[in-house]
């Protein structure tokens, strides 16, 4: 399961991944060893957005032996796209001649061929970027000191769909775990996210965790048919 730390770095690698995306046109998402997406998509055409919580795609398998590939020769992994774009998968935190290091976190990459200077560019700078060190600090207040609104949960704006997904999210689950746990397609538990965000005046499904963490909002362990959601 992932650390409050590495949630915190997570959060701020989420807004530098965004700020990558917007400005040079770049699919990018944070993956982890066993091919789990640990940051929201950043720039996904329409045409990769389809939900697989089977893990049966081609491009998953694909994405999974890179990171086999990238985590024995720490170095990016170029993958081939039916549709023409350029993928690969990268080490993330990790420099080319560091064999020692666990390899643990990957970016996953995609862009039009143009764009392939701004991907190696990525690529070296997301070497630079590790849950090792302390994050750095941004402009505004940090995830973990921000005045998130407390938990007055018989009041709360959330649906119980919503407090329950919110409950998985700070179990650590991903998007595609929480979509087999409830039997919904992963863009359900996508929507549901975004609502819940939007009511809790959250940035983005890191800050959620970090949210259901403070305020001890975990999974039910009840039978079925009961509130889906706890407080500890």
């Amino acid at each position: 399961m992932t650390t409050e730390r590495e949630m915190l770095w997570l959060a701020q690698l989420q807004r530098v991944q965004d700020l990558l995306s917007q400005y040079h046109q770049l699919s990018l998402v944070v993956l982890d060893s066993d091919c789990t997406e640990l940051t929201v998509p950043s720039g996904l055409p329409a045409e990769c957005g389809s939900a697989d919580p089977t893990h049966s795609t081609t491009c998953w398998r694909m994405r999974r032996e890179a990171i086999d590939r990238v985590r024995s020769s720490r170095r990016p992994a170029p993958l081939p796209c039916p549709r023409g774009r350029s993928c690969y998968v990268s080490p993330l935190g990790i420099a080319p001649d560091d064999y020692e290091s666990p390899c643990r976190f990957f970016l996953a990459g995609s862009g039009p061929p143009r764009a392939a200077p701004a991907a190696q560019l990525v690529q070296e700078l997301f070497r630079l970027i590790g849950p090792s060190t302390p994050p750095p600090e941004p402009p505004h207040k940090a995830v973990a000191t921000r005045e998130l609104p407390l938990g007055n949960h018989s009041k709360s704006p959330l649906t119980q769909r919503e407090r329950e997904i919110l409950g998985l999210i700070g179990a650590g689950l991903s998007n595609r775990e929480i979509a087999l746990k409830l039997f919904v397609c992963e863009a359900t538990v996508k929507t549901h996210i975004t609502h819940l965000l939007q009511k809790l005046g959250l940035a983005n499904r890191t800050e959620a965790a970090l949210y259901a963490m403070r305020e001890s909002i975990l999974p039910a362990t009840s039978p079925a048919g009961q509130d889906g959601w706890r407080q500890r």
